[in-house]
């Protein structure tokens, strides 16, 4: 897998401008009805006859004002209309001056048609049909090409001049365009194989790297379902400003795509343009700010802005840190801070009003404590400054799990998406359980970590299911699985390749969502950069952890603890807030159980009446309907690959056997009502 960045490129283009006098006439003709006064008048209009134009209808004409004034005209068909008069237009022989309020001469400039060179080229991966063949023709000669992409390839659009991905402009994405030849012309065809993508740039109002106003990034990924943006690492500059994401739109109506997001193009295809949006930074004498290091550190704010937009730099050094009680009791609605801060202290920004942050993921010292009292405080953004660490590992891949969700989605896909630890990625084989359900259901196993916040993710996940979806959950006994809202640094591994998933929830539902990101983020500085194209390979793009697991032994014993089925664990009402969420979409809440090895269950917990107790206090207090018994997901040791809650290879078909039966059994029932 590789990607390939071409450079930017400056447009070329430069339209012809034709300047031509106009001249008024100063008389009026006014008609005046004996016996009464009347405001209506009668405007003259001349049309100046010129070489190679002949006017057929007469000239001058009298119209009554606000109306139009039409000459009907004669061209030779090898000359053409080269200029005319502001305000008048040449449409099928006529010479048209729309609305006349005062007496006009209108000016036309004829010349002959020019002699136009036409060629049509592909890049790698299809032709080109064309109405025309390569050669010589007179200017304003209609063509039309079609493209014809070979078996796996994708067509994504036509240029002129270069290729899109070499800087070539652009035109249309229509498999079939017309056109006017206006100049020499040669049209590309564009393809692209189906993993690959491209995204196109627009600095729009900055510039690029080397000067340019466009940049082409060219993607090629076998793996995951979207490309991810570029990170902020200095690809667009612009003076004054911040560059705080991306837009499908230049005047940002369009989609938000922050640093380092997953981009998911309109109906699957390959090609996105984009366009940068900047934040104008705060005045500098809004600041307070000292020496801190190499940088400074703000201690005050003094504006009263409703955006506050950190600078990247003040006193010509770079910020990189925000002082104690620095924005205390602002009032702001959104603050963006900028790329070079590193540090946030503990009540930087006491009892605030804003309601979104945006920030960078080089911060490596942010605690909760940092937004004490900010009670609006709903919506964070996270864009990237640095290169991914975690993407070669078990964790980094899970955003193949989210891309998976959003793609079933997007595609009007029926899903059964199952919820759990590690119990889940390990435990469930999802191509077998496609089968056997006879393909009814696009299968995603979002199995996270038995250290991670379960709630988070089936609020996460109510936003991507619709009516029919089915959700199982399959938690480990633990209260993270099991309802707690605090967040765990493990999650931020999840996150790195997909920061998009945080803008779906509102932050003021969880705790120590700052303090894990710390966590995350000192660990990583001392970690070797990947790339979003990179993966690990031990898991499959269903989710699942897929290669051969060898199995244990009866009586093994392995790491992750043990647990008694303790329902004190179980946080109803945090579960419950998210489990409704789903509900309302239309989707249904299955409960089953995580696999566990026998020895990962205290003595009490191997008891059928605590077994019981834990069953019956899920089926009292959560929102799901039960599906499977406990019993049938407790394992001996010989079905164990590595920890309690993994299972081997023979472990994991068995598993999923019985989660087929399950599901079919409850959806035998209901459909028996």
């Amino acid at each position: 897998m590789m990607v390939q960045r071409t450079k930017s490129m400056k447009s070329k283009l430069k339209k012809p401008i034709f300047f031509i006098a106009v001249l008024f006439f100063a008389t009026v003709i006014l008609g005046c009805a004996a016996g009464g006064d009347t405001s209506e008048y009668t405007v003259k209009v001349i049309l100046t006859e010129t070489e190679n134009l002949t006017v057929k209808s007469e000239n001058p004409v009298y119209v009554k004002a606000g109306e139009d004034a039409v000459f009907e005209v004669d061209i030779p068909e090898d000359m053409k209309i080269d200029a005319i008069t502001e305000g008048a237009s040449y449409e099928d022989g006529k010479i048209i001056i729309r609305g006349v309020i005062f007496p006009e001469t209108v000016n036309v400039k004829v010349r002959k048609k020019l002699k136009c060179t036409y060629s049509f080229m592909s890049t790698e991966g299809g032709t080109v049909e064309s109405s025309l063949k390569k050669g010589s023709y007179e200017e304003d000669t209609p063509v039309t090409v079609k493209a014809k992409p070979r078996k796996g390839i994708v067509f994504i659009g036509w240029s002129f001049g270069k290729p899109i991905s070499a800087g070539g402009n652009l035109v249309s994405i229509d498999s079939e365009y017309t056109f006017m030849l206006e100049k020499n012309t040669t049209v590309y065809a564009n393809y692209l194989s189906k993993n690959e993508s491209l995204i196109i740039y627009h600095a729009n109002g900055g510039v690029t790297s080397d000067g340019g106003d466009v940049f082409y990034d060219v993607i090629s990924d076998d793996y995951h379902f979207y490309p991810n943006t570029l990170s902020e690492e200095d690809v667009f500059e612009r003076d004054g400003y911040i560059l705080y994401g991306y837009n499908t739109k230049a005047d940002g109506t369009g989609k938000y795509y922050g640093c380092g997001w997953n981009v998911v193009p309109e109906n699957n295809g390959n090609l996105e343009e984009l366009w940068c949006m900047w934040a104008e930074v705060s005045p500098e004498s809004d600041f307070e700010y000292e020496n801190s290091g190499k940088g400074v550190k703000i201690t005050k704010y003094k504006g009263n802005a409703s955006v506050i937009v950190v600078p990247e730099k003040l006193g010509g050094k770079k910020v990189t840190s925000i002082g104690s009680k620095a924005f205390n009791g602002c009032t702001a609605e959104k603050i963006i801070l900028s790329k070079y801060i590193t540090d946030v202290s503990n009540s930087a920004f006491n009892s605030c009003k804003f309601k979104t942050l945006y920030m960078f993921d080089g911060i490596v010292k942010i605690r909760d404590e940092s937004f004490r009292d900010c009670d609006e405080f709903s919506t964070l953004i996270v864009n990237a400054c640095q290169s991914p660490k975690y993407q070669k590992s078990n964790h980094g891949t899970y955003c193949i799990k989210f891309e998976r969700l959003v793609y079933a989605h997007q595609n009007g896909l029926k899903k059964l998406v199952f919820f759990g630890g590690s119990n889940a990625t390990y435990g469930i084989l999802s191509e077998q359980l496609e089968k056997g359900l006879d393909g009814e259901y696009y299968i995603i196993d979002y199995g996270q970590h038995y250290e991670t916040c379960g709630m988070f993710f089936l609020d996460l996940a109510s936003n991507f299911v619709s009516e029919g979806d089915i959700v199982i959950l399959c938690p480990e006994p633990n209260e993270w699985q099991m309802g707690t809202n605090k967040w765990s640094s493990i999650m931020w591994q999840f996150f790195e390749g997909a920061y998009e998933q945080l803008q779906y929830i509102d932050i003021r539902d969880y705790k120590q969502v700052f303090n894990s990101f710390s966590e995350f983020n000192n660990t990583r500085q001392f970690m070797q950069e990947t790339t979003y194209l990179d993966y690990w390979n031990g898991i499959n793009r269903y989710g699942d952890n897929d290669w051969f697991k060898p199995g244990q032994y009866d009586g093994f014993m392995g790491s992750q603890g043990t647990y008694g089925l303790d329902t004190k664990v179980i946080n109803a009402d945090n579960l419950n807030y998210a489990l409704d969420k789903i509900l309302e979409r239309g989707a249904k809440t299955y409960m089953s159980f995580s696999s566990i090895n026998v020895k990962g269950l205290t003595e009490r917990g191997q008891t059928e009446k605590q077994q019981a107790t834990y069953v019956s206090y899920i089926d009292k207090n959560l929102h799901v309907t039960r599906i499977s018994e406990i019993a049938d997901y407790i394992f001996p040791g010989r079905y164990m690959y590595d920890t309690n809650f993994h299972l081997s290879t023979e472990g994991t078909k068995l598993r999923t056997e019985r989660m087929i039966n399950d599901i079919k059994a409850q959806l035998a029932k209901e459909a028996s009502r």
